[in-house]
Order: structure tokens, then sequence, then C-alpha cells
């Protein structure tokens, strides 16, 4: 029912996912000239699209994605809203997600190669060292921490790169919002030192 629904300057295809706030699909940004991209478009859901506090939350996500730019990290390309929802354009990041690399291994019953393992992990800890360590456009440290660095957000790209996906709940000095003491964000197993 998405295919070839006009959404802006993009063109949906296909829906990824639905979350409880937000849907998640795969589009094609058009342009002048012929000008073709395929991006990824994070919609925020209906029922949320009136609420200011959660609208906050978005618009914060984006403007700090926005800010990342790294090999290891998916970019940010676009935030604006479209008949009252608001949404996000992201690089669409062609592979497969490392926790259906590790299903197939396991499955297969044969390990991945220490040199991809090796190689997997000297991207993502780049990534996220590159994260915690930018700053603002002044200088002024942002101490990002990532909140969710799970298998589902790390995808090993069919040329062999790695790419660290969701910026969404990461934390950050300078949000407008902050967590509330007392609320979790993120898996436990993957919360980093900060949390």
């Amino acid at each position: 029912p998405f295919s070839g629904l006009r959404f802006g300057k993009y063109i949906l295809l296909k829906r990824l996912a639905i979350g409880g706030m937000a849907e998640v699909y795969l589009a094609r940004l058009e342009a002048a000239a012929g000008f073709s991209k395929p991006v990824v478009i994070k919609v925020v859901l209906p029922g949320y699209a009136s609420d200011p506090h959660f609208i906050e939350l978005f618009l914060d996500e984006g403007r700090l994605a926005a800010q990342l730019s790294h090999p290891s990290i998916a970019q940010t390309f676009d935030l604006g809203e479209v008949g009252g929802r608001y949404y996000l354009a992201m690089e669409y990041v062609a592979g497969e997600p490392l926790h259906v690399v590790l299903r197939r291994a396991e499955r297969d019953q044969k390990p991945v190669p220490l040199r991809c393992v090796v190689r997997v992990l000297t991207q993502l800890l780049e990534a996220l060292d590159y994260a915690h360590d930018l700053g603002d456009a002044e200088g002024k440290p942002l101490h990002l921490v990532h909140r969710d660095v799970t298998p589902s957000n790390v995808v090993i790209t069919y040329h062999g790169g790695t790419k660290l996906l969701d910026f969404g709940i990461a934390r950050a000095a300078t949000q407008n919002h902050q967590t509330q003491v007392g609320i979790v964000k993120g898996k436990l197993g993957y919360m980093a030192p900060e949390q």
C-alpha cells in the first residue's frame, strides 16, 4: 500500500519497520535533472504528531544526528514535516544487521572469521569514539552516549563496512530534554558505562 506514495520530496517504496512511536520506510529522494537517491525515512506515527514533548525529543534526535559525520555512522540528511508528520531522512545502508549475521553463523555452525570480528569491532569502536569525543560548532564537548549499541543497530554492509544506526536514544549534554531520573533508555546488556 506504500509503494509509490509521495511524501514531500520522497517516494515511499516500502515500510521496513513500525515501532511504538515511528515507522521506517525505504524511500527514494527525487530531485532536479533525474537525480535519485535511496534513503530511509523515519516518520512519527500520527498518534504522537500532536504531542509537543515527543516532537521536541524527535527534533532533538534529528539535530543531534545531523552533527555526526563518520564513515561508520549512518548519516542523517534531512529533518522536516509533511502534512503535520515530522520525519528524518537517513542514509540507506545496504547490508545485513549484525544480529542476522550472528544468527546465520550459529545456524550454519560456522563461526564468523576472527579477522571479520576484529574489523567490525574496530569500526564500531572508532564510530563510538568519534561520537563520544564530538564537540559542537564552538568546540564544546557534546558528551554523546549512544545507549543502544545492540546487534540490531549495527549493519554489516555488503562491501565489508560497519555502520552504526539509530542515535534516537542517545544522550548528549546539549539536548533540550534530559532523561528523567529512574527512566532507563536502551537495553541493559548493551548499556554504556556512563549509564
